[in-house]
């Protein structure tokens, strides 16, 4: 006999975007920020992959740009404001690139804090700095 499966039905699940307000004092406006799915993460983890190749042996190595992932992790998540705006690219100087805007807007300590909130947010339970430690191994 089956077993029932109806509590993993999508409609009988909470739903998987869940969002965020975080608030940074410098900002008259809290930041949104929105959960990331596992395909969305495994999706910036591919992005954040270099490909080298050893010229002597030939042979092609991969590995995880961890900077870049856990960046990409943080811009990915935020809702607002909108990081793709040209306005507020041009503004801070950082055309086109939406995870060195956010470098650019805040400070150490407000960019660690909205870190943690996405880390939150989408469940990944660990800092940035475990979930690079994670993606290493």
């Amino acid at each position: 006999m089956a077993e029932d499966i109806s509590a993993f039905l999508k409609k009988n699940v909470e739903d998987v975007i869940k969002v965020k307000e975080v608030n940074i004092k410098r900002f008259n406006k809290p930041f949104k920020i929105k959960s990331l799915t596992e395909d969305e993460v495994t999706n910036l983890r591919k992005i954040a992959t270099v490909k080298t190749v050893n010229r002597r042996t030939g042979q092609t190595t991969t590995s995880t740009d961890d900077d870049r992932f856990s960046s990409l992790i943080v811009a990915k998540s935020v809702v607002y404001p909108d990081l793709d705006n040209a306005e507020l690219q041009t503004d801070y100087g950082t055309p086109g690139d939406p995870e060195k805007l956010l470098g650019k807007m805040l400070r150490p300590g407000e960019y660690n804090k909205l870190a943690e909130a996405v880390m939150e947010a989408s469940d990944l339970g660990e800092s940035t700095d475990d979930l690079v430690e994670k993606t290493k191994n």
